[in-house]
């Protein structure tokens, strides 16, 4: 099921709604009433969502006058200061460091500013600048500066509204402005208009030309699917009753004949019973793999410490007298469905304890880092590794970088890794080098569902 409230954010804005992540818009404004009945619904929305607001305020309305709109509005506003969820600060302090607009500083300051806050524990960042600082002569640079953040920004898990006088700017500015944001937004003598974006008109024109094979592609797929899903049972179906027979008649003959069997024969018996046995886990492994394409996912809040724990104490007696070394670092929750994150955990981790077997020190490590608003889970083992020219081929169905004795399995539990993280919206990579261990990434967007 989508779980929205982490997708779609509520603008505050009447005639703007509800946004997604990497929204970027502007607003025209004539008075210092116009700013604050845009930003102060603008920013109240953010702050009850649990966003981190930064408020970058300029003429008309300096930093002090900003925050007092904001309390009349909400009589808490102290509880979200003591939280440290609303930062109000002048242009000086963000824009112009010592008189100097430089783009590189403030677009790394954006995406210092949200790091820091998603590690807080906040969804995401909300901002707004003000550029009536905005001098001729620092039109170029802030234009480019426009440009950038309006390609970047979908990127993140930030929304930015940028605001500006409409005294201070001419027809090209205003053209340069409006190509430069998603959409603007106008508050007037008391009215409200949304103007698109030159982008999204001419997006929106495409749009409606692609609609149509956009439906029959789906409606394709969809069919295609189906098919798959009936081939998978029907495989399973009619290759089970065989290997059943087959594995059944070989039990008969270990059971009641192995007294007239001599060496070779019982160990020919124990292959056939073997590799009936791979055949039937093959079965099970590729009826997984178009499961875990097909049902709905079920998004909850998962504690990932207490799950990784819990598989491993699944599969940690598979080890036997294979003592393996273990460290699993405090790991952030994440969102997603449990028992497909769980299947990811037990693949990773069952595949480490594999990769071990024949290391004198055999150690596997659990840990997380962020990046570009994910998280981002590792699990590395000192086993035995693989070449990293063949990196892209670990997630491949069916593909083996080792040979049977060396790591049994059946060769789809990556790809079924690579497929249920793809799902929630992530990625999945590897590193890893000859006899000196590998280790697995796979990255789960912050509190987002994709389905």
């Amino acid at each position: 099921m989508n779980d929205e409230s982490t997708f779609l954010r509520h603008s505050g804005i009447e005639c703007v709604g509800d946004v997604t992540w990497g929204t970027h818009f502007c607003q025209f404004y004539e008075t210092p009433e116009d700013l604050t009945d845009t930003l102060v619904p603008y920013f109240k929305a953010g702050l009850e969502q649990n966003e981190f607001c930064m408020w970058i305020t300029s003429e008309p309305l300096d930093h002090k006058a900003a925050e007092q709109a904001l309390r009349r509005a909400m009589p808490h506003l102290d509880d979200y200061i003591a939280k440290g969820a609303l930062e109000i600060m002048p242009h000086d302090e963000w824009y112009l460091i010592d008189g100097v607009f430089d783009q590189t500083r403030v677009l790394g300051g954006w995406i210092h500013k949200l790091e820091a806050a998603l590690a807080r524990g906040f969804d995401g960042l909300r901002f707004t600048g003000n550029t009536f600082w905005l001098e001729p002569g620092l039109w170029r640079d802030f234009y480019d500066y426009e440009a950038t953040v309006n390609n970047i920004i979908g990127r993140y898990r930030m929304l930015g509204v940028c605001t500006y006088a409409i005294p201070k700017c001419g027809a090209a500015e205003v053209i340069d402005v409006v190509q430069n944001h998603q959409f603007s937004v106008i508050k007037r003598q008391g009215q409200w208009s949304l103007i698109a974006g030159i982008a999204a008109s001419c997006a929106l024109e495409a749009d409606r030309t692609l609609d149509l094979q956009l439906q029959k592609r789906t409606m394709a797929l969809e069919a295609a699917l189906q098919e798959l899903q009936n081939f998978s049972y029907s495989v399973s179906h009619d290759l089970r009753s065989p290997l059943r027979a087959i594995d059944g008649y070989s039990k008969v003959l270990m059971d009641n004949y192995a007294p007239r069997l001599d060496a070779e024969g019982k160990r020919i018996l124990d292959v056939i019973r073997d590799n009936t046995a791979r055949m039937a886990k093959i079965i099970d492994d590729i009826l997984d793999f178009a499961r875990v394409g097909r049902i709905q996912l079920q998004y909850e809040n998962i504690d990932m410490d207490t799950l990784v724990r819990s598989v491993w104490h699944d599969i940690a007696p598979a080890a036997g007298a294979h003592e393996v070394r273990t460290h699993i670092a405090p790991l952030p929750p994440v969102r997603g469905d449990r028992l497909l994150v769980r299947q990811v955990l037990f693949n990773l981790l069952s595949n480490a304890l594999k990769a071990t077997r024949g290391a004198p020190a055999p150690q596997i490590d659990v840990g997380s880092g962020t990046r570009d608003g994910e998280i981002v889970y590792y699990i590395r083992d000192n086993g035995m590794g693989f070449e990293p020219r063949f990196t892209d081929r670990l997630f491949g169905l069916f593909q083996r970088l080792h040979n049977i004795e060396e790591f049994p399995g059946s060769g789809v539990g990556l790809a079924i890794v690579k497929r249920i993280v793809e799902r929630h919206g992530g990625r999945v990579w590897a590193e890893g080098h000859p006899g000196r261990g590998a280790t697995f990434f796979f990255s789960l967007p912050v509190g987002e569902s994709h389905e």
